[in-house]
């Protein structure tokens, strides 16, 4: 099997109409597995074959997205050996998106013959978890004694619109690590990027009154927000993740991201 992915050029050779003399196409079954589409298929003849994947269906009246100035809208052209059973793997694409296949024969001089024609086929959406396992307490803010700290967390969007996390209000010490093991619900992105988010809030004592941060106003606070890539992430694949964060006190999350497709 040869595999050509990514925006690539439609063939220019001619096609016939579907009905050509060629045994067609059958047994067809194409499905999305994490963000590539799986095509697999018969022939009665020993044949070459070739899957086309596109973003738009292909416009009645052609047979090639090239004569129907279109492209643009190819995202992989896959092709077989001759024989009698294919498979075509088309990957790179988008998550979460539909697709649209269009399978070909070969015919006499190379040309293409349409067997079927678009085909719709769904990529997986893509889900992302992450783990935020321990944080390091780089300058807890506080000369006197330690911070009294607490962190929210968040990953995957906007303030207020997806899971976040708040931990209890801790004692914690500059120089000093701390085992969290925080770990997000599964949150569905099919975009190729997303956040994790963690804001850090001080309270302090200022004449041995609390002074919250946000209402007396003498608490200090650090923010960080980091971007998470994941165009490339197979199913199941994790990655480590760090957020560091500078303000009135500093502290560093450690931990890791993974995705999953369904």
């Amino acid at each position: 099997m040869a595999l050509i992915a990514g925006i690539v050029m439609a063939p220019s050779a001619g096609a016939a109409r579907i009905g050509g003399s060629l045994p067609p196409i059958f047994s067809a079954h194409l499905y999305g597995q994490g963000t590539s589409v799986v095509a697999s298929y018969r022939t009665v003849a020993t044949v070459r074959t070739m899957a086309v994947v596109a973003t738009a269906p292909l416009p009645a009246g052609h047979d090639l997205y090239g004569t129907a100035g279109m492209n643009d809208r190819v995202r992989g052209i896959a092709t077989t050996p001759a024989a009698t059973t294919h498979l075509t793997v088309t990957e790179g694409l988008l998550a979460g998106t539909e697709y649209f296949v269009q399978l070909y024969t070969e015919g006499p001089g190379g040309s293409w013959v349409l067997q079927q024609r678009n085909r719709s086929v769904r990529t997986q959406d893509r889900y992302v978890r992450a783990r935020f396992d321990k944080i390091k307490i780089r300058n807890d803010g506080d000369p006197m004694g330690c911070g009294e700290l607490q962190f929210q967390l968040k990953v995957a969007g906007a303030w207020g619109d997806e899971p976040y996390f708040m931990t209890n209000e801790n004692s914690m010490c500059t120089g000093e690590t701390y085992n969290m093991n925080i770990v997000s619900p599964w949150v569905k992105v099919n975009a190729d990027t997303t956040t994790a988010y963690s804001l850090g809030q001080d309270d302090d004592y200022y004449g041995g009154v609390l002074c919250t941060y946000g209402f007396g106003g003498c608490g200090d606070s650090a923010q960080k927000t980091v971007t998470l890539y994941l165009s490339t992430m197979k199913h199941l694949e994790s990655r480590p993740m760090s957020v560091w964060a500078n303000g009135g006190f500093e502290f560093q999350w450690l931990g890791s991201y993974e995705v999953e497709y369904r």
